[in-house]
């Protein structure tokens, strides 16, 4: 019980601490996209440096309210599901994942075009969106997409396993005893690993955009 007690307010320390570094990746993630768009993206170039202000801010939360609102129907089918749980289809399973597939192809064009027209509106004109797929090219944007995705699991994967296990280190302890700078470099590898997949991310997205 005592465990338990104790392990709440870590829980929600990591939660405050895992919302505000996805804010900072997201505000990040608008000015590379924004400074992306601006011409083609070459390996020379440097990424854009972070500024860390209001505007920054607010940006990310753009950004992550277009992304939620993306994964929406995937939350809410998986929350409808949670209680039947025990009786879950293989048909039901699909149905999630198709949710969340459809939520990521049309996230990231959408994003994007948010940002090049300064306006959250247009993360949602599908009519515009449609459009520029269709100009980009569905091939070409269909195997940046699987490239993207095939990344992300890979990355958010490693994510949540290092999430878990510094977790039950902290609140169960663990029979190899990690020292606190262990437990920080672990802190600061994952986070590298997530901004290189967001730059790459982005990077890509914008430079495919360009391409219409």
């Amino acid at each position: 019980m005592n465990n338990i007690m104790l392990s709440i307010p870590i829980v929600i320390c990591l939660f405050c601490i895992f919302i505000i570094t996805l804010l900072l990746i997201e505000g990040y993630s608008y000015h590379i996209i924004e400074e992306s768009l601006k011409g083609t993206i070459n390996i020379s170039e440097k990424i854009p440096p972070i500024k860390l202000n209001l505007k920054f801010l607010i940006n990310g939360i753009k950004l992550l309210i277009v992304n939620f609102i993306y994964f929406l129907p995937a939350i809410i089918a998986l929350m409808c599901e949670l209680p039947l749980y025990e009786t879950l289809t293989f048909q039901l399973f699909l149905i999630d994942l198709m949710l969340l597939l459809i939520g990521i192809f049309l996230c990231n064009i959408s994003s994007v075009n948010m940002i090049k027209n300064n306006s959250i509106i247009k993360a949602f004109d599908f009519k515009e969106i449609f459009l520029i797929i269709k100009e980009i090219g569905l091939s070409i944007y269909f195997k940046l997409f699987i490239a993207i995705l095939i990344i992300m699991i890979g990355s958010y994967m490693l994510i949540i396993f290092t999430v878990a296990l510094i977790t039950l280190i902290f609140t169960y302890g663990f029979p190899v005893e990690f020292s606190t700078l262990t437990k920080i470099l672990i802190s600061i590898v994952l986070f590298v690993l997530l901004a290189i997949y967001t730059i790459f991310k982005d990077r890509a997205i914008a430079s495919i955009y360009n391409l219409k």
